[in-house]
């Protein structure tokens, strides 16, 4: 494994067998609030494919130059740990945006991803998106734990990538020996 320099302090790391390829531009580092993280990009030259969107055009980000995903082709780069800076191809994972959107982290008052709290029933909401992309409402919740349980059994029935269970299934485990 090997680290390519970024702006701001940052650093990528990469396997060894990219490095070479990577180093042959400067590439920058980029916060993304939404994902709480950094990532590796870099400005596309001419006759590149490369991301448009509303805020960005002409970006090529380091984890799709590695994985050969491009613009337009209905697949997303998911980091597995959530560090968008880490780039090594075991941490990566070519798949849907529904794929992607599965492992995103939990949001709110709730450490549980795919709970909610509501506050009009003061319980838990627990919700999931099944395999055509249409949420799926599973039940309130007296605790938080029951309904990260009640989560993780709807990942399994909607065939969720098996590392997002392995990593729900630990998150439980930890936020039920904290609560103990």
């Amino acid at each position: 494994m090997k680290q390519i320099p970024l702006t701001q302090g940052q650093f990528a790391l990469v396997d060894d067998g990219s490095y070479e390829y990577l180093m042959k531009w400067k590439w920058y580092a980029c916060w993304d609030a939404g994902a709480k993280t950094f990532y590796a990009k870099r400005t596309g030259r001419k006759g590149e494919a490369v991301w448009v969107s509303r805020k960005h055009s002409g970006i090529i980000r380091m984890h799709n130059a590695i994985t050969g995903v491009e613009p337009g082709d209905g697949r997303e780069v998911d980091h597995q740990d959530h560090n968008g800076l880490n780039n090594c191809l075991s941490n990566l994972v070519v798949g849907t945006r529904s794929n992607n959107v599965r492992n995103r982290r939990s949001w709110g008052r709730c450490t549980l991803i795919g709970v909610v709290w509501h506050k009009a029933s003061q319980k838990y909401l627990v919700r999931a998106t099944d395999e055509s992309g249409s949420r799926r409402y599973l039940g309130y919740f007296d605790t938080e734990a029951e309904a990260g349980r009640a989560y993780i059994d709807a990942t399994r029935k909607y065939n969720y990538p098996k590392h997002v269970i392995e990593r729900l299934e630990n998150e439980l485990a930890d936020f039920i020996k904290g609560a103990k």
